[in-house]
């Protein structure tokens, strides 16, 4: 009997304990505030009842039968999951100090909220709230959800419809609230003026340059701005007191979705370059604006869900285009989807925490709100880092067309030049080596008739004789046909004996098998040596040149070297005098690279250096 009855005593004590472990879950613990902090988040304080038929009153919720219905909350930040019920929350606050207090539900998106507490006749009074009450019939005007407590000890019950939000629940003193929420719009109002400061820049840029990712840009950031405002932070409440954040709520982020498309396609030219990946976002932007025309006739919990699921595939289609782009050469692509990689960890983060409570916001910003800032930033980088590229590419265009220019007027000066030489060669050739050629006949005439002086009239024959060799080999240097026909070297060859017969000393010397030049690169070629060779003749009064030819295998290297006078290169006017000038120009119409070293009583250097490939040779 008597184990009997310790075992049914141990019986009745382990029921006891299971019933008042059960009662303080239910009951949850009291909040003391002694003054020693400024605010407490008191999620774990509360207990909470859920309401599924909408069908319980303040007077039941209170009533004792109800207490085995609420459940103790084990988190600071309560969250409900996606939901359609109405929820009871009770809390019982001790305020063992002089501070008035607050309790804060920090949520702008509940549509209504209802505080009951009881007043000193034992009946139930009320405070309301929400994003349904105007803003400033608000006992606290604030985004969030904030009621004064009017009584230092009491338990109070709140009413409110949470649909998916977390929600922290902060027991706060009156004047440190009055500071922090102060801190947050002007913090906030510095956020938003960053971005409305980068769309009004990016409006300006597509104006003034035309450039129509500029536009996208501020459209994107735009809705990125409408997303935090209206469906965040929920700070918009400001500007426009009586609007209907849930409304905004389901819309906003639909427009997220075809602005980040159509950015897509006008930054990385998805028409031109991607064709399969243009008409995906194309299609898929399209989807997104005949979705969002549907929207308003929806039910509001499918939408959050789908949206929720929507922006993700947009996301990813996002970073997909940036990928491809940055595989096809263009590496602002990488950026791109490294950015959008970003804000993907950033929007699940915040969908997680909307689920659970957790993590917990570690800025007064949203994970999305973070990730709008962030993606501004980095998207503005890539936009200036295109916008530099793309004036690279304008000025090296310009550069190049200015150069071609440059190059065609050389060619033409050329081209008249050469027939001008032409023309003068034939002349030579013509009239003037005819009359030589009659002045030799004469004077032989003359020689076989009875002339006395015949020393005189033997120097005369001599000199007419070289006078017409001369000639006729000036009309064959002058005479674009001969020079083409003829090899480099033979035309060398040609000039060389020219010098010889000035009492210049030439040494010529070839290294390598000659290969074949094109024509017109041969002249080119053959007429800056000309020039190089001139110079000796006329300035340099050399007695000793060396011309050489050495054929590598990847190159032409051409080197004139005397023994003259040579001169002081700083002395040359810029762009070398019209000789040295006239070389050059020649010289980078065939790729050809042209040095000249000289120095006063030093002699003087000509080296011209041709790749094969730039001589046209069929090797």
């Amino acid at each position: 009997m008597i184990i009997r009855s310790r075992i049914c005593i141990m019986r009745k004590t382990w029921m006891l304990s299971i019933l008042f472990f059960l009662c303080l879950r239910s009951t949850g613990q009291d909040v003391e505030w002694r003054g020693n902090e400024k605010e407490r988040f008191v999620g774990t304080n509360v207990a909470y009842l859920e309401d599924r038929g909408d069908t319980i009153t303040i007077e039941r919720a209170s009533d004792p039968q109800m207490e085995n219905g609420f459940r103790h909350s084990e988190h600071s930040i309560l969250n409900f999951g996606f939901t359609r019920s109405v929820y009871w929350l009770r809390i019982t606050i001790k305020n063992n100090s002089t501070e008035r207090l607050l309790l804060s539900l920090e949520q702008a998106f509940l549509p209504k909220v209802t505080l009951y507490y009881q007043n000193d006749h034992g009946q139930w009074d009320s405070l309301v709230s929400g994003y349904g009450v105007p803003l400033y019939q608000k006992k606290r005007v604030d985004h969030f959800q904030v009621f004064p407590l009017p009584r230092k000890e009491g338990t109070y019950y709140l009413r409110l419809h949470p649909l998916l939000h977390a929600i922290p629940v902060v027991l706060i003193e009156e004047n440190h609230w009055s500071v922090k929420a102060a801190s947050q719009k002007f913090s906030y109002g510095i956020y938003a003026g960053i971005l409305l400061f980068a769309i009004i820049i990016n409006v300006f840029l597509f104006f003034s340059l035309r450039k129509t990712y500029f536009l996208n840009y501020s459209l994107l950031v735009f809705f990125y701005l409408l997303t935090s405002a209206l469906v965040m932070e929920g700070y918009a409440v400001y500007l426009f007191p009586t609007i209907d954040l849930m409304f905004w709520y389901k819309i906003v982020p639909v427009l997220d979705m075809p602005a980040l498309l159509f950015y897509c396609i006008a930054f990385f030219t998805l028409r031109q370059r991607h064709p399969n990946l243009y008409r995906l976002a194309l299609y898929s932007a399209l989807f997104c604006i005949l979705y969002l025309l549907a929207v308003p006739f929806l039910p509001l919990l499918p939408v959050l869900l789908i949206n929720q699921v929507f922006a993700l595939m947009v996301f990813m289609l996002g970073i997909r285009i940036g990928w491809v782009a940055g595989k096809s050469g263009n590496e602002l692509g990488y950026y791109f989807a490294g950015a959008y990689m970003i804000w993907f960890l950033l929007v699940s983060v915040e969908l997680l925490y909307l689920q659970t409570g957790y993590p917990k916001h570690v800025t007064p910003l949203s994970y999305v709100s973070i990730a709008v800032f962030v993606e501004s930033f980095l998207l503005a980088f890539l936009q200036a880092k295109r916008f530099g590229w793309e004036r690279k590419a304008d000025h090296r265009r310009q550069f190049e067309m200015e150069q071609q220019f440059q190059r065609d007027l050389l060619n033409s000066k050329l081209e008249i030049q050469e027939q001008t030489f032409t023309r003068i060669s034939q002349e030579l050739h013509d009239n003037i080596g005819q009359v030589l050629s009659l002045a030799k006949v004469q004077a032989n005439i003359l020689e076989q008739q009875d002339f006395k002086d015949e020393e005189l009239l033997v120097e005369l024959k001599q000199n007419i004789g070289q006078a017409l060799g001369d000639l006729r080999t000036l009309a064959k240097g002058l005479n674009k046909g001969h020079v083409q026909v003829s090899s480099l070297l033979h035309l060398l060859q040609e000039q060389a004996d020219q010098l010889r017969k000035v009492d210049l000393s030439v040494d010529f010397r070839i290294k390598g098998e000659e290969r074949y030049l094109d024509e017109e690169k041969k002249l080119i070629l053959f007429r800056i040596i000309q020039e190089a060779l001139q110079n000796i003749l006329k300035h340099a009064n050399a007695t000793q040149v060396q011309i050489a030819f050495n054929f590598e295998p990847n190159q032409l290297a051409i080197t004139i070297r005397d023994n003259g006078k040579g001169f002081d290169r700083s002395s040359v006017p810029v762009g070398g005098g019209l000789g040295l000038s006239s070389m050059g120009n020649r010289a980078s119409m065939v790729g050809a690279q042209l040095d000249i070293q000289s120095a006063c009583g030093e002699g003087t250097l000509v080296r011209v250096v041709v790749p094969h490939g730039a001589l046209g040779d069929s090797a």
